[in-house]
């Protein structure tokens, strides 16, 4: 190994210091861990000693001690990608020294330590990027490979599955370096570099497209005969009962062209666990999808209409208004949905 590298990092947060010509850290801690970082540096370099401070993204689990370093050596250059600066300007609200780090850009920290940058956004925020040791072949992933859960596959459907796109874009740039070993943001380190393929298989998998979602609650047993009247009517639909589904509702949601949400009405309001699933779906997957709200209600019936105005206060795609019937669905009433189903899967093609 041409340089010495040692996690400095506190808990499952990692932090490498790399000791050469020039001492580099790359990533910190969250702020309340700011102190205990310090101590570590200081077991093998005063901080005024260091020089170079790279931040891969700046979410607060990563950039959270940048202030306590530069209060303590306010000469510290600051690498971070375009969006990772501005970011940081805004954090720090300091003038601190700073070097924009540009795509396939190398660093020198000593005559045999060179780093490469590797901007890969949106993984999970959109100034990440990620730091290539040429000469060891060493990999400083950030968030990317992290080990916050030992089932690789968990970890990346939990973090990374609604982004899976710019992990795609990141994925093939990796598969033109030469990695001997990724040093992830959290955890230990990978020595399995198979994890980058199984990545780009999890990825592609994400494209595979079924046509319809629909998610329905039912209290009284009306709603769920929309549902399932619904589930009939529509092609390569997946009914899905959210009182017993698990976690695989929003892999279903963002594989989707069209989600259906049926759903009663509580107290004027969407019952709890709907409304937590659509506040929940991340934005990035899912810029084609199709949403729309059917239910059955008693004396009120707000809950369709409220969750419309949340999917379009959130910029998503919904489909006319919402259907709605009182109590049990009448023939009429499939008439109409007949109608209402038949519009919307006309917009998905």
């Amino acid at each position: 190994m041409s340089c010495k590298i040692i996690n400095v990092g506190v808990e499952y947060y990692n932090s490498y210091l790399i000791l050469g010509d020039k001492n580099v850290l790359i990533d910190t801690v969250p702020q309340m861990y700011s102190d205990k970082l310090i101590d570590n540096i200081k077991e093998y370099i005063d901080i005024k000693n260091l020089d170079t401070l790279i931040i891969n993204h700046t979410e607060s689990d990563r950039s959270g001690a940048v202030s306590a370093l530069l209060n303590l050596n306010n000469n510290i250059e600051i690498i971070a990608s375009l969006a990772g600066l501005k970011n940081l300007e805004q954090q720090l609200n300091v003038e601190f020294n700073q070097i924009l780090a540009k795509s396939n850009m190398i660093y020198n920290v000593s005559d045999n330590i060179s780093l490469k940058f590797i901007i890969t956004h949106n993984i999970n925020w959109p100034d990440s990027m990620m730091v290539y040791l040429i000469e060891d072949k060493l990999l400083f992933s950030c968030d990317a490979f992290s080990n916050e859960n030992s089932d690789k596959e968990s970890y990346f459907y939990e973090k990374l599955y609604p982004v899976s796109e710019y992990v795609m874009s990141a994925m093939q740039q990796l598969k033109n370096l030469e990695i001997s070993k990724i040093y992830p943001g959290s955890g230990e380190e990978v020595l399995d570099l198979s994890i980058i393929d199984q990545y780009i298989h999890w990825c592609k998998s994400s494209e595979e497209k079924s046509k319809v979602v629909i998610l329905y609650l039912s209290h009284s047993g009306n709603t769920k005969m929309l549902a399932e009247y619904a589930n009939k009517a529509l092609e390569n639909a997946c009914l899905i009962d959210v009182d017993l589904a698990d976690d695989n509702i929003y892999e279903k949601i963002y594989n989707s062209d069209g989600v259906i949400f049926a759903t009663p009405t509580e107290y004027r309001n969407i019952p709890k666990r709907l409304r937590e699933i659509v506040c929940g779906i991340n934005q990035y997957k899912i810029s084609d999808t199709l949403f729309a709200s059917i239910g059955s209600h008693g004396w009120s019936g707000e809950a369709p209409n409220l969750i419309y105005s949340i999917l379009k206060a959130r910029h998503f795609n919904t489909f006319k208004s919402p259907f709605r019937v009182m109590f049990k669905p009448s023939d009429s009433d499939f008439s109409e949905l007949d109608k209402y189903l038949n519009e919307f899967s006309n917009q998905l093609i």
